[in-house]
């Protein structure tokens, strides 16, 4: 450890490389000095919550996790990684309500929908659906395919196909016509 250089990026790469390593041992000695001489980097706080789950410590970790909402807002990358720890950590409903905070793209609303599923809370992919719908008045192709995507997970198959068959184009295309086929057959109409 008195090797490592004094600089934030190589105290997180060693203690990342002892976490896969499964050396919760030189793993905890690394992130306790990563946290005393780093402490307000956020950085370091999620390598200690992912230090604390790996340790079986959840309790800790959701902690750690707790007091990075805040620095997640300035920091959207910060968001998608705090989001997938409480993921790891099975709170899939935080990770989703963590993401829902602050503007929306379409990553943030596949990672809503997705870890939602995870849980298996239909009732709040439903939620996500009617706010991208909201937020889709002239949907591009990957938005049209994404809200196909939701509607099916939902079971709303009409309305899958109505945005699988509303992608006018593009890479989109040949997975809509795919996903349309798949609902068809859901909806009792396999000979179209």
């Amino acid at each position: 450890i008195a090797a490592i250089p004094e600089r934030l990026e190589a105290w997180l790469a060693f203690g990342e490389f002892a976490q896969q390593l499964q050396r919760n041992d030189l793993a905890e000695k690394i992130v306790t000095q990563v946290v005393a001489r780093f402490p307000d980097e956020p950085a370091v706080a999620l390598l200690h919550a992912s230090q604390l789950r790996e340790a079986g410590k959840n309790d800790e970790a959701r902690k750690v996790l707790a007091g990075l909402a805040e620095p997640s807002l300035r920091l959207p990358e910060l968001g998608f990684a705090i989001a997938r720890e409480y993921s790891e950590l099975g709170d899939h409903a935080a990770a989703a309500a963590l993401l829902a905070r602050g503007p929306q793209s379409d990553r943030s609303y596949i990672l809503r929908a997705a870890y939602l599923a995870e849980g298996d809370d239909k009732a709040g992919v439903g939620l996500v659906y009617e706010e991208l719908k909201r937020d889709s008045a002239a949907p591009d192709p990957g938005r049209r395919l994404l809200l196909g995507q939701v509607a099916e997970f939902i079971e709303r198959h009409d309305e899958a196909l109505e945005w699988y068959t509303g992608v006018p184009g593009g890479p989109q295309r040949w997975q809509a016509r795919l996903r349309a086929a798949t609902v068809l057959h859901k909806l009792k109409r396999a000979d179209e």
